[in-house]
């Protein structure tokens, strides 16, 4: 054995060691009382400067801590608490003790850890032994902690040393305290374990040493997993006895007297929050969806019409049939993955907007882990950790593709203007099926069949009798000059591909009475691309007129066509303005060809080309310089945010590496090879702007636009500045098969973020190829008891005349456990939330929490104070609802005077005509 592990053994077990404690909350101030009163030197590190204060004068902030003992403790001269980290390096022992909270996905925020692993590190000296006591997925301990301590150039098991030990403070517990309870310990190395083990045998009755640190972090989430896994079947339990009108808790009482073979497990009101903000656009297809869409727009598309789990953190949507673009940052393929769960919440508290060289902008949670790119690959960094000069990953989408498509212009007629549309059949009269249309619609029909034209709405009710093909239809629009002819079948080529893409920057769509116009205006000069918009519509069957304005220059395209109009307008919502323009989704299906051309189109219309040439001069050190100049930049501006979002990924589709003007809705691209593939694209004068600056150019400079990619469908972006920001609103997320990594805001690659115990343990599966479904399960009964609860206190409520809208209702309890003063992942608040979304007047009363703390999950919550509970808040109540069964509560003061109690604890076993078990 080293040196170091000699001396730091001997000091343990001498008690001489000193105990430095990161974290003096739940879990950290219990621990350091422990060490102090076996007579060990504890140095305590905390964040808020309010704890050290309050424990050097012997106050207690923790309710079920005695003051007595904080006080004894302040006395001792063994104890001292900080707030000055520069200190770690006094102690022989840390133990870091600061929480992994709940983020509003319900993962474990690894904010807290990273930080305190980082202050360790940078006052870590040979002859100490660092402790990780928070809890955590199987992991963290040999990879977060160890890399982060590594960088302090020690090795770990020789130098410095390193364990996992999980906490198991249950507060408020009397029979199982913190030195009375077994203590798991398990190292990164076998004298890392030694270690630890050694100093927790100094004030814990029962250490239990297990073989990695590993293994000790898998037995903490084991245990959570147990009991979450069996609460939930309890709690589905208490839904069907319910409905088979058996008591659950007589149930329980009975197979509890088995002395053997069950563990007795009580239902509940359920379980009691990094992500980006809603603007931010993610890459998905499938459900109707292909292309940039923004976070809330899809979560709200999807919402009313997908699996859903709300929980007091936020809602989870199971979205099927829903892959995002997704990189995996081990082989470095891009390709549309399955979205497993999309998450909406509500986040308060600090986050950053990240700008990159080329300007574009991602607005963030500080923690949400981001790729960068080093030489051995892809790591993943805290967004708050981002450097200037690292680099993210900007994805493409593959080049797979459907070679053409055909539009069914009778899917295009809205449902309510099908009686404006007719239907004939080419070659074929319809006299030819007389006899059916006959029997189905009577005399009615003769004028239909003399004109051979048959109105829409009729045509569809009797189509599968006819026996024709949609290509052999042809549909009327319009009524004696005006009619015109269309056939059913509309192909969408690359040429139409490119009207399309004028259209989306120079078109419109207006509606006058009874007609529907599409316009599109361009500069009188620009006459190719007139001609071109013309005859694009001309060959597939669309009239067009043209009108010149003299005073503006310009020259109208009109299109007086119901069926084009319903088409852009209604079927594809393309828009009808230059503020609400969008591509078509179906157009990123298509071949890059289409691609092309779309992009041609868009262009021609909003596209804009400035080059500089001729001679430059200019002064350097005193001498004037003559420089030739031959430069160039192609633009795309637009008013519509989606159709901006859309072209920066169609040019990324198609190979070119586009960056935004800062702090304008403009889309720029530089380069000489770029410039000179962009050529083609373009028409009239901006074609030869291009051509004349190829001429002029002596020789190639090179640009970052036209540097080669990592892979075809990957290249790299340069982090330019991290602002902090303060955010306080919904953020979204989502979770995708694998590679746990998606597509957002102009092509920038993130990570997933990490789900929470037990949800994370089966996130960590998923990386080995597992898939726990029992464990998600078991999650997904416990998240919905909140709303059975609320539904059974609304029948209950039903049942007595009454609606929950108006009902003043009672909550008995907010803490998350009974007998204690914490609110933290109490389902109290969902239920709350819920009653008031409900119209229900809603107060609470808990003898251990004076006032409900704003909780960020929950914003929209009013403030709320304990209300007394005596005979008048009883009977002034509606209900009284019982979630969390504090023993300081007179339960049969409640059940006296309330009209009715539900009750979710089974606090009442006698029947009892007021009371309703939930």
């Amino acid at each position: 054995m080293p040196s170091t592990f000699q001396d730091l053994k001997t000091k343990i077990d001498a008690k001489t060691a000193t105990v430095g404690i990161i974290g003096l909350g739940y879990v950290g101030l219990p621990l350091a009382m422990a060490f102090v009163e076996k007579g060990v030197r504890v140095l305590g590190f905390d964040v808020d400067a309010d704890k050290p204060a309050r424990l050097a004068r012997g106050e207690s902030y923790i309710r079920h801590l005695g003051a007595d003992r904080v006080a004894a403790m302040a006395r001792s001269g063994l104890f001292a608490a900080t707030t000055d980290f520069a200190r770690l390096g006094e102690p022989d022992a840390i133990l870091i003790c600061v929480p992994t909270p709940l983020t509003p996905q319900r993962e474990p925020d690894m904010t807290y850890v990273t930080a305190s692993a980082r202050q360790v590190r940078a006052a870590l000296r040979p002859g100490q032994l660092v402790v990780l006591e928070s809890t955590t997925y199987p992991g963290t301990t040999d990879e977060l902690v160890r890399g982060i301590l590594d960088e302090a150039n020690l090795e770990c098991g020789q130098d410095y040393f390193l364990a996992f030990s999980p906490e198991r403070e249950d507060p408020g517990r009397e029979d199982f305290t913190t030195t009375t309870t077994p203590k798991v310990v398990g190292g990164v190395d076998a004298a890392s374990g030694d270690l630890a083990q050694a100093l927790y045998d100094l004030v814990i009755a029962r250490t239990v040493r297990v073989s990695s640190a590993r293994a000790a972090e898998a037995s903490k989430l084991t245990e959570n997993i147990f009991r979450a896994v069996n609460i939930a079947l309890v709690n589905e339990l208490k839904m069907v006895y319910d409905r088979m009108g058996i008591d659950v808790w007589e149930v329980l009482d009975a197979a509890e007297t088995k002395p053997f073979g069950f563990m007795r497990f009580n239902p509940g009101p359920g379980w009691g929050g990094h992500c980006l903000r809603g603007g931010e656009w993610v890459r998905v297809r499938g459900l109707g969806l292909n292309g940039p869409v923004r976070f809330e727009d899809l979560f709200d598309a999807l919402k009313n019409d997908q699996p859903v789990a709300v929980t007091p953190k936020g809602m989870y949507l199971h979205p099927r049939g829903l892959e995002a673009l997704a990189l995996d940052p081990r082989s470095g393929d891009v390709d549309y993955l399955p979205v497993e769960v999309l998450y909406r919440g509500f986040y308060e508290g600090s986050g950053v907007c990240l700008t990159t060289d080329d300007n574009r902008r991602l607005f963030l949670t500080d923690g949400h882990p981001m790729l960068v790119k080093n030489s051995a690959g892809f790591e993943i960094v805290s967004a708050r950790d981002l450097q200037a000069g690292q680099l993210l990953p900007v994805c493409s989408e593959p080049a797979e593709c459907r070679d053409e498509l055909w539009v069914d212009l009778l899917d295009v007629v809205p449902p309510s203007e099908r009686t404006r549309v007719f239907i004939r059949v080419e070659g074929r009269p319809l006299s030819t099926w007389a006899a059916q249309l006959k029997d189905r619609f009577g005399w009615k029909i003769r004028d239909a069949i003399r004109s051979n034209a048959l109105r829409l709405d009729h045509f569809l009710e009797i189509e599968s009798e006819l026996g024709t093909r949609r290509s052999e239809l042809l549909l009327l629009t319009g009524m004696g000059q005006a009619r015109r002819s269309h056939s059913a079948m509309l192909r969408v080529s690359p040429d139409f591909a490119r009207f399309i893409g004028y259209f989306l920057a120079e078109g419109c769509i207006t509606r006058d009475r009874n007609a529907i116009r599409v316009r599109l205006t361009f500069n009188r000069d620009e006459t190719e691309s007139i001609e071109d918009v013309r005859s694009i519509l001309a060959h597939h069957g669309f009239d067009t007129s043209i009108y010149d304005d003299k005073t503006w220059r310009s020259t109208t395209i009109k299109v007086s066509s119901l069926l084009l109009g319903w088409l852009l307008r209604d079927y594809w919502q393309a828009g009808s303005n230059s503020k609400e323009m969008r591509i078509p989704s179906v157009l990123f299906d298509l071949t890059p060809e289409h691609k092309t051309q779309l992009l041609a189109g868009l262009l021609r219309g909003d596209g804009d080309v400035w080059v500089r040439q001729g001679k430059h001069q200019y002064r350097k050190n005193d001498r004037m310089y003559t420089h030739r100049n031959a430069t160039g930049t192609v633009g795309f501006f637009s008013s519509s945010p989606q159709l901006l979002e859309q072209v920066v990924h169609l040019l990324q589709d198609l190979g070119f590496r586009p960056r935004i003007k800062r702090g304008k809705p403009h889309v720029q691209l530089q380069g000489a090879k770029t410039l000179a593939r962009l050529e083609p694209f373009f028409a009239d004068s901006k074609r030869k702007k291009l051509e004349d600056l190829s001429s002029a150019r002596v020789r190639l400079v090179q640009s970052r636009a036209d540097e080669e990619r990592l892979t075809p469908d990957l290249f790299l972006t340069t982090v330019k500045s991290i602002e902090k920001i303060e955010m306080s609103e919904p953020v979204f997320s989502l979770e995708v098969s694998n590679v746990h990594t998606f597509t957002t805001s102009t092509g920038i690659v993130v990570h997933n973020c990490i789900p929470l115990d037990p949800f994370y343990l089966s996130w960590k599966a998923r990386e080995h190829g597992e898939s726990p479904k029992f464990i998600e399960l078991a999650g997904d009964v416990n998240l919905r008891m909140p709303h059975y609860v609320v539904g059974k206190l609304q029948g209950a409520l039903n049942d007595r005349g009454r609606a929950v809208k108006g009902s003043r209702v009672l909550v008995l309890g907010i803490a998350y456990k009974r007998d204690i003063d914490d609110p933290r992942e109490s389902p109290a608040f969902e239920i709350i939330d819920l009653l008031l979304h409900l119209g229900a007047d809603v107060s609470y009363h808990d003898p251990h929490i004076p006032a409900a703390p704003r909780m960020r999950t929950w914003p929209g919550l009013p403030p709320m104070r304990s209300t007394p509970l005596n005979e008048q808040t009883l009977s002034a109540a509606d209900a009284v609802l019982i979630v969390t069964d504090h023993r300081a509560v007179d339960y049969s003061l409640v059940a006296k005077h309330a009209s009715l109690v539900i009750d979710t604890r089974g606090l009442y076993r006698a029947p009892l005509p007021n009371v309703v078990k939930a």
